[in-house]
């Protein structure tokens, strides 16, 4: 594998070697909400958990979904080694939750990035297609100084109720990726559906620009135990609903649902996080 010395001034991020494994994260942090917080589950009570799991794993590339202004900006401050792009599904600024991907300094460099609303208009803060909620995904093209590749990392949270809404968001998703022909994708989110449902089928489907599920790719099969909503309790039944999904031309090296307790006290949300480590295309092994 190939390694060399990092230098210049960012100098703070723990890493000492630029290894070209990509490991791509995806987390769903729980909205900070009063209802928890009366149970004992407040995001203040969470959150150190959170961001240490998050250390742990020490991925190069990070997806978060549900994060508010007020959360989303204690992980940065947390993880100073990264930058953050995100904006709140509310207003397109900081009201409501945001879809946030963070991206270590020292390895990418920003080219271009924007967010997609999912809706009739276009719009920050509307609700169409039956949904819940506002919908979005933030999007950042990024340079990989490690590589030379170009990467498209997408973040996303679709609808908790509407099917209509959740297909039509994959379908505008699956839109911005034939945007940006040349660019390794990166898709993460809380695409709150299964492996077998249309959003799936839209993204992964035969296509041109289709993308490959890193968690069967690693070899993993999809059964009663992969589910990756925990409610708390560390619960493995359901769908899997959190995913990355890659362009065919990254070779995944390796996947799975993080699972950690903390040793003391409950799951820092109700999601496991889940993980790929990645191969970039034109990137020799010794």
């Amino acid at each position: 594998m190939i390694a060399m010395q990092l230098v210049g001034c960012k100098a703070q991020d723990p890493r000492d070697t630029a290894d070209p494994t990509l490991r791509v994260m995806s987390y769903n942090l729980r909205v900070a909400n009063l209802g928890d917080t009366l149970i004992g589950r407040s995001w203040r009570s969470r959150r150190a958990d959170a961001v240490k799991l998050t250390k742990n794993y020490d991925p190069d590339l990070i997806g978060t979904q549900e994060g508010k202004h007020s959360q989303v900006q204690y992980v940065r401050k947390k993880l100073k080694w990264y930058d953050m792009h995100g904006a709140g599904r509310g207003d397109g600024r900081n009201g409501g939750e945001f879809c946030s991907i963070y991206y270590r300094k020292i390895r990418f460099s920003p080219e271009d990035s924007g967010h997609i609303w999912f809706n009739d208009s276009g719009k920050p803060g509307k609700r169409t297609w039956g949904s819940v909620f506002p919908r979005m995904a933030s999007w950042v093209r990024l340079h990989d100084e490690f590589t030379g590749q170009t990467v498209l990392a997408i973040n996303t949270h679709l609808d908790v109720l509407s099917s209509e809404s959740r297909e039509r968001s994959a379908e505008i998703i699956r839109g911005l990726i034939d945007r940006h022909p040349d660019a390794c994708i990166i898709l993460t989110g809380d695409f709150n559906c299964g492996v077998g449902s249309r959003p799936f089928k839209t993204l992964t489907g035969k296509n041109q620009r289709r993308l490959i599920d890193t968690y069967t790719a690693a070899g993993h099969r999809d059964g009663k135990k992969d589910g990756t909503h925990n409610s708390f309790r560390g619960k493995r039944s359901g769908d899997r609903i959190d995913w990355v999904l890659v362009s065919p031309r990254i070779k995944v090296l390796d996947a799975g649902i993080v699972r950690d307790k903390p040793l003391f006290g409950g799951y820092p949300s109700d999601h496991f996080p889940v993980t790929a480590d990645l191969w970039l295309p034109g990137v020799d092994a010794d």
